[in-house]
């Protein structure tokens, strides 16, 4: 038996934080595969999420590579499987790192 869930069943969450100030409106954005990063300790699938009239540069996404990579060997990454999410917001680059761990559990990696 499965449930179905909807969005309009969901509670007033605002007493929780992180919430939505009045007036703010949500963009669209995509979400595109980028080349894998395959690093002697660890395999990253590789997204980049952007607006579509400001895209991320090669020179960004480059310099994003590298430091993962750096930072993947210089915290021993244990041959790791996981998801590198480097995410426009704004006029800033968020890059989040989340490898897999033990039986379906997230590990989120702050570099």
């Amino acid at each position: 038996m499965s449930d179905i869930y909807s969005v309009e069943g969901i509670p007033d969450l605002g007493a929780f934080g992180n919430v939505v100030p009045a007036g703010y409106a949500y963009t669209e954005k995509l979400v595109t595969p980028q080349q894998d990063l395959r690093l002697p300790n660890a395999y990253l699938k590789w997204y980049a999420i952007h607006p579509p009239e400001v895209e991320i540069t090669p020179e960004q996404l480059a310099e994003s590579r590298a430091f993962v990579a750096a930072e993947a060997q210089r915290r021993k990454f244990a041959n790791e499987l996981g998801v590198v999410l480097l995410h426009r917001a704004g006029p800033v680059l968020l890059l989040l790192v989340t490898t897999w761990r033990n039986t379906n559990e997230l590990g989120n990696r702050c570099i």
